[in-house]
């Protein structure tokens, strides 16, 4: 299991990290200002849609990574890149 950190500085540059990774593996090339068409959270969990959804496509301080001010969507996002539980 992956140590948690600590501060919000922590989480945040390793939720910036993980998105700037798949950003580049899966090609993502041009980046949006608001909020995207989701799935069902449902069925595939809120921090996937936030995270993979959102702040995959979205360019830094637009749509979803606003929802980042908030600390307890912050800890599930930075669980969600750094052990994958999806909430």
């Amino acid at each position: 299991m992956l140590e948690m950190a600590r501060s919000r500085e922590e989480k945040m540059e390793a939720i910036k990290t993980y998105i700037l990774r798949e950003r580049e593996r899966c090609g993502v090339s041009w980046l949006g200002t608001e909020y995207l068409f989701e799935l069902s959270c449902f069925g595939c969990g809120e921090f996937y849609n936030l995270v993979e959804r959102q702040l995959l496509n979205t360019e830094e301080g637009f749509g979803g990574w606003r929802e980042l001010e908030d600390e307890h969507i912050l800890e599930g996002a930075f669980l969600y890149v750094t052990e994958g539980k999806r909430g």
